[in-house]
């Protein structure tokens, strides 16, 4: 049974800048709400990443944040025993130590759970439509969730692609996935018991019809589920207790000359109240075909814990963050971060503890050679 609660480096983390009033006119052109306060990055400069050579690694697919800051990428590399499709790096980006050697296929998504005193790591096997978890501090694998298929009892996948948790309960929530024979997303207890499927063979009516739910997360707070719902060129808010839409964002990830873009991921940081929105007007899902070649990362603050529980006049006139109901439907940007190295940002990571953010390219041909490999692994944190 499942624990309850989950040479060089040719897939990349995106090099990011974020804008500020070249950003602030974009949006405006778009229609949606700017504050005044827009959220600046930089690169870490005490994050100086390497790997030892020789290590065969492939293109990047996903990253995660352990507890003490040591930063876990997913690669696809060929599914042999003596290849390690998990890395560590430390804070500093050094390379520590690989796992996961013969037991995935293709890793899509990642994401970091702390268990009392230990981290587990879950992984997405896109290619053997299955969810694993590991130990994050030994490399073992605890666990094995799903096989390839529509049903749900026992629980089935196709291309599962992304899974997050709430930080106070033990449920689990899954996107499934990546193209392949499902569009949907799955909500778990605590016993791994489904609780709710909004998607193809859902339980809640009216359903979305997703088009590659590529990834998600969960906001504590306001009890959403945040689905980057790529192929539809949208985000898809869902109500974690009921399933439910409750709002969709569109317009606000518009490109200047690209209103379907790709949105590949979401990532949210509980603790600076924001949602990280990865977007590009080309790759899978781009509805662009003429838009000038180009990706970025849309800023969206979150409600917080005071202002989930006021009115929306009441918020508009704190910032116009909104409420839990207000900003489903009228997200507030604060930012955008500008994708400089030619990639699209496949998955995110955010760091709550840091408030750092991290972007997995693993498209390495859209790359040039000098932001290939070990070099594109950046770190950034607040100016």
């Amino acid at each position: 049974m499942l624990l309850h609660s989950f040479s060089m480096l040719v897939g990349m983390l995106a090099v990011v800048t974020f804008g500020c009033c070249a950003a602030e006119d974009r949006a405006r052109t778009a229609g949606s709400a700017i504050h005044v306060d827009t959220v600046p990055y930089k690169a870490d400069p005490s994050w100086q990443p390497s790997v030892p050579l020789p290590l065969e690694i492939g293109a990047m697919s996903s990253c995660a944040v352990g507890s003490n800051g040591d930063t876990f990428v997913g690669t696809r590399v060929k599914a042999a025993a003596d290849l390690s499709p998990l890395l560590v790096l430390d804070k500093t980006g050094r390379y520590v130590r690989g796992f996961g050697n013969g037991t995935i296929k293709t890793v899509h998504g990642m994401r970091m759970q702390h268990i009392a005193a230990r981290d587990v790591l879950w992984v997405t096997d896109s290619a053997a439509s299955v969810v694993l978890q590991y130990d994050a501090s030994t490399g073992k694998l605890l666990d094995t969730m799903g096989t390839k298929g529509t049903g749900v009892n026992p629980l089935q996948f196709g291309n599962v692609a992304d899974v997050a948790f709430s930080t106070k309960t033990a449920d689990v929530f899954i996107s499934d996935g990546d193209g392949g024979i499902n569009a949907r997303v799955i909500k778990l207890n605590a016993d791994m018991e489904v609780q709710w499927i909004n998607g193809n063979n859902g339980t809640v009516a009216p359903g979305e019809s997703f088009a590659s739910p590529h990834s998600l997360d969960y906001d504590d707070v306001t009890s959403t589920v945040v689905v980057a719902d790529r192929n539809n060129n949208r985000v898809v808010l869902l109500d974690g207790m009921k399933g439910t839409t409750i709002g969709t964002w569109t317009t606000e990830l518009h490109f200047d000359d690209c209103t379907k873009p790709s949105i590949w991921s979401v990532r949210v940081d509980q603790g600076a109240r924001l949602v990280y929105v990865a977007t590009s007007s080309f790759g899978s899902g781009s509805a662009c075909p003429n838009a000038t070649k180009a990706a970025r990362i849309v800023v969206v603050a979150l409600p917080s814990t005071a202002m989930a529980a006021t009115s929306a006049s009441e918020s508009n006139a704190r910032n116009n963050v909104g409420t839990a109901s207000t900003y489903a439907s009228n997200p507030n940007v604060v930012g955008y971060a500008v994708v400089s190295d030619g990639g699209f940002p496949h998955e995110l990571c955010a760091d709550d503890h840091s408030g750092a953010v991290l972007a997995a390219a693993v498209d390495s041909a859209d790359l040039p050679a000098a932001d290939r490999g070990i070099r594109a692994v950046t770190r950034y944190i607040k100016a």
